[in-house]
């Protein structure tokens, strides 16, 4: 073989030979490469497209067995058939369905419950299992899996249920893996499909052959993009090598010139030297650590002249502090004279201001030709900022441990913790005052969310779906209350407060909140519902005696009128004068008059049946009701009652609001009955926005200005105690605020009558406005 000898006129074509080989190099690398990235691509994507394929078709099949199912059962509801004759009416259906597509039949089994609490299957339909064939729940798959029993445990918790497991195949008589979907009915049957993995080969296959077919066409491409730059390349390289030949024989004229500015560039060396002397800390010393150089940059570090520092020893800007390392400093010395190689070492220096520097020092001996220690050469590089921010690093550090102890401690003392949620690895952390609140061990670093879950109260684990339906819905703040069932056996209330955290593309990653022990709140507030109630009772007590007295007034006067009527009859009867016409009269007197007394007896059993359920009523029958209860002692004692009342529907306890309404006119009336002149109570009331305001006024002289703040607090009363309870008005205010959502105030005011001036007290109620 010729070759081509190496000389100054053949160097074009040796590069051009050379260039031409790596380019082809090059290129059959691309194409190696493409060829194994899309054989790695094609392994991947196959895997994924045919693992979604199942997956759908696993999908399709629920939607068809829940659909079929809904319309079965719509279907024969509206068929007045016994539930025989329905059912005869669903299992044709469903073997019609099994006959048309026998790959993906259906099957029905009804569940029989033994007394072991297990369940048998008694087989309704099924192309490849007789009818009414009892099927044990211990059956397992070719692996062993007891998949039936694991299938009907699902079925009965959730309504439906996935299966999959493994069978010898009907038709190729080998293992198969087959998956599906079943339902539970409302006649514990158990409804489902499914489909063997083989039964879909052809649907994978022609994934498989599509993915291929787009595979070669990118590989196709690739190469026809990489021809097309090879082509290109080579077309460059013949170009370059030609511009190549002309550069080479311009460097042979440029060589000259070169030599000429080397003998310059002597003086271009003494600047750099200059330069690095400025800009470098550099120092040399001898043997017995004596300098014998420093840079200029090395003299403006540390704050010294170049005679200041030469001939005199190390110690000049040793660190005087550094008397605990000097045995360390020596050992590195000796170090460096045996081994006659670099060291490197972080140290620090006193400059001449007395100012503490530190730098990392690397040391190199310096040897003569038989190889002895001349002098030593130090390299300096200045690190002093980076220790400083360590040092404030470090101290940082320290308060942030403090500051995490105090709020730990804190945390313990107000019951509050804190806790993080990732949603990517679907785990929660917490602190350990949330640890002790839940009841988990301090040594617990985090738990998977479903763990977390269990120990939430059953009846409270809906609120975990709200909050999961929060985060859909971008909400990034929520509170919730939880009842948390700790291992102790004691339920823990807890307020649950914390927000959404998204990525940059509105990924939801995390949460992160804070828990709060509000078991001692809701037992305090159980207790004053109690208490409450038991107020409520006092009062209802309170009011039956002023009832009953009521009573005595409203019944005197129509028993008076029976009395009068019977005896009437009684005494004309005896003289002869008692017709027909005055006896049916005398009748009907006493049975409207009777009515009368039933009428009031209803009235007074309704004001004091008890009544939970809140609904609309209309203000002006409460008032009709509150003042026909009142109105025998307040007519006796010459009382007026003057109403101006625009109705509307309020939302709330009836009963209760009566009760508020003939409080304050019993106050009212109390008050009254120390006045001897005229004696009045208006209501009235309107409304204002979506507020309905009901005012309640007398003229009895007002209430004192020293106790009208007190109104409205437990047990006081203005009256003797065999007189009052002094629950009555705290009673309006907890009704009105607590059950109405409203407010309710008291004050002394001046107002006008029939162009008479009158001063006394006004009780104001305001109450929410809502529609039906």
């Amino acid at each position: 073989m010729k070759t081509i000898p190496i000389n100054e006129n053949n160097i074009g074509k040796i590069n051009l030979i050379v260039s031409l080989l790596l380019v082809l190099l090059f290129v059959m690398a691309i194409i190696y490469s493409a060829i194994y990235f899309k054989k790695e691509s094609y392994s991947r994507l196959k895997t994924e497209l045919q693992e979604k394929y199942i997956d759908n078709k696993i999908k399709d099949i629920r939607v068809h067995v829940q659909i079929v199912n809904e319309l079965l059962m719509s279907k024969i509801e509206g068929i007045n058939l016994t539930k025989e004759e329905k059912q005869k009416y669903v299992i044709k259906y469903y073997e019609q369905l099994n006959k048309k597509n026998p790959k993906e039949y259906f099957f029905v089994f009804e569940l029989v419950k033994q007394e072991d609490n297990n369940y048998l299957e008694k087989v309704i339909v099924h192309p490849n299992v007789p009818k009414g064939k009892i099927l044990d729940s211990d059956r397992i798959d070719l692996h062993g899996n007891k998949f039936v029993k694991n299938y009907q445990e699902l079925a009965i918790k959730n309504g439906y249920v996935f299966f999959d497991y493994s069978f010898i195949h009907p038709e190729e008589k080998k293992e198969m893996l087959k998956k599906g979907f079943a339902i539970l009915n409302k006649w514990n049957w158990i409804v489902g499909s499914g489909f063997f993995i083989s039964d879909v080969e052809d649907e994978l296959s022609l994934i498989d052959e599509k993915i291929k077919e787009n595979i070669y066409i990118e590989l196709k491409g690739y190469i026809e993009i990489t021809i097309f730059f090879l082509i290109f390349l080579i077309f460059f390289i013949l170009k370059m090598n030609k511009f190549t030949t002309k550069t080479v024989n311009k460097f042979k004229e440029q060589v000259e010139k070169e030599k000429l500015k080397l003998i310059e560039s002597k003086e271009y060396l003494k600047q750099y030297t200059t330069i690095l002397e400025n800009c470098t800390i550099v120092s040399k010393y001898n043997k017995n650590e004596e300098f014998i150089y420093v840079s200029e940059g090395f003299c403006e570090t540390l704050g010294y002249q170049k005679n200041e520092l030469l001939g005199k020893p190390y110690n000049t800007i040793k660190y005087i502090d550094e008397i605990d390392e000097s045995e360390s400093v020596k050992e590195k010395f000796i170090e460096l004279l045996e081994n006659k190689k670099s060291i490197k070492r972080i140290i620090k220096n006193r400059s001449k201001e007395g100012k503490i520097l530190s730098f990392i020092v690397i040391a190199t001996p310096i040897l003569d030709k038989n190889d002895e220690i001349v002098e030593f050469v130090s390299y300096r590089i200045d690190i002093t900022k980076e220790e400083e921010l360590k040092l404030i690093l470090k101290k940082q550090n320290k308060e942030l441990l403090k500051s995490q102890k105090i709020l730990n401690e804190a945390q313990r003392i107000a019951h509050i913790g804190n806790w993080e949620h990732n949603y990517i690895s679907d785990k929660i952390s917490f602190s350990q005052e949330a640890k002790r609140i839940i009841g988990y061990d301090e040594n617990i670093e985090e738990v998977d969310f479903s763990e977390f879950s269990k120990i939430i109260h059953e009846d409270d684990r809906v609120k975990l779906k709200e909050n999961k339906n929060l985060a859909l819905n971008k909400d990034s703040q929520f509170n919730f209350e939880y009842r948390i069932l700790r291992e102790d056996g004691k339920i823990v209330y807890v307020e649950v407060k914390g927000e959404y955290v998204y990525d940059e593309k509105n990924n939801l990653i995390k949460s992160l909140g804070t828990i709060n022990d509000i078991t001692e709140r809701i037992e305090a507030e159980k207790e004053l519902k109690q208490k409450d109630l038991m107020l409520l009772q006092q009062s209802k007590m309170a009011a039956m005696g002023e009832m009953l007295s009521n009573i005595a007034h409203q019944w005197r006067q129509p028993l008076s009128l029976i009395s009068t009527a019977a005896t009437g009859a009684k005494i004309q009867r005896e003289i002869g004068s008692l017709t027909d016409e005055k006896l049916d009269e005398t009748f009907t007197t006493i049975n409207n008059t009777t009515q009368y007394l039933s009428k009031t007896i209803d009235d007074f059993r309704n004001f004091f049946k008890p009544n939970s359920e809140k609904n609309y009523f209309n203000i002006s029958d409460v008032m009709y009701k509150a003042i026909s209860l009142v109105k025998p002692q307040f007519k006796n004692r010459n009382i007026d009652i003057i109403k101006n009342i625009e109705d509307y529907k309020l939302y709330g306890l009836e009963n209760e609001f009566l009760q508020v309404i003939i409080n304050i006119l019993n106050n009212s009336r109390d008050q009254l009955m120390k006045i001897e002149n005229e004696k009045l109570i208006l209501i009235s009331s309107y409304k204002k926005a979506d507020k309905y305001i009901l005012e309640i006024k007398d003229n009895g002289k007002g209430i004192e200005e020293k106790i009208i703040a007190k109104v409205f607090e437990p047990y006081f009363t203005t009256k003797y105690n065999s007189e009052g309870t002094g629950i009555g008005l705290y009673m309006c205010e907890e009704i009105v605020v607590k059950h109405m959502n409203g407010q309710i105030s008291a004050e002394n005011t001046t107002f006008t009558y029939n162009n008479k001036k009158y001063f006394g007290a006004k009780f104001t109620i305001t109450l929410p406005l809502t529609k039906e």
